[in-house]
């Protein structure tokens, strides 16, 4: 009996060694960290660049619609100073690529002079800095918004918008 516990014993401790040795093999876990976009104060953002016919200081403004916060909706309304400066053929320019964040999109609308929105939102081809538009007869009359938007996992956390009357 003596020779069946031996052989029977050394069988339970070598399969309690390989045991042993397979959960020290086994590989640890990867943990992936997301990177998170960590966006510095509004105003240290540099401001887009609008120009008419390569000439800065075409009648505009720029402003936050809301920063790390974006719960709400902002309508855009708001008075212009020196509206009717553009003259068919005109080109106005709008760049981005200073903006350090880099906005993740961009959408562009036009309004009336009331503030209805005209058709749809248009967007930016991503990896686009810039926007241009020659202005026509049909251009006029009109309010142009481009939206900024920065957004962490498919969830905007800052837009601002910068936006330009044409009227004759």
């Amino acid at each position: 009996m003596q020779k069946i516990f031996v052989p029977l014993f050394l069988i339970i401790v070598l399969a309690g060694c390989s045991n042993e040795i397979e959960i020290k093999e086994k590989p640890k876990e990867i943990v992936l960290v997301e990177e998170k976009i960590q966006l510095p104060s509004f105003d240290s953002i540099e401001n887009p660049i609008l120009s008419l016919n390569n000439q800065v200081g075409f009648d505009s403004i720029y402003e936050e619609i809301c920063w790390l916060d974006c719960s709400a909706e902002y309508r855009l309304n708001h008075q212009f100073n020196n509206q009717g400066q553009a003259q068919i053929g005109d080109v106005i320019r709008v760049k981005w690529d200073n903006m350090n964040p880099a906005p993740n999109k961009v959408e562009i609308k036009e309004y009336t002079t009331e503030y209805h929105q005209i058709g749809n939102t248009q967007f930016i081809a991503d990896g686009q800095n810039g926007f241009y538009m020659k202005v026509k007869d049909t251009s006029y009359n009109k309010i142009y918004e481009l939206i900024f938007i920065w957004e962490e996992n498919e969830k905007s956390v800052g837009k601002s918008r910068l936006a330009f009357p044409l009227t004759n």
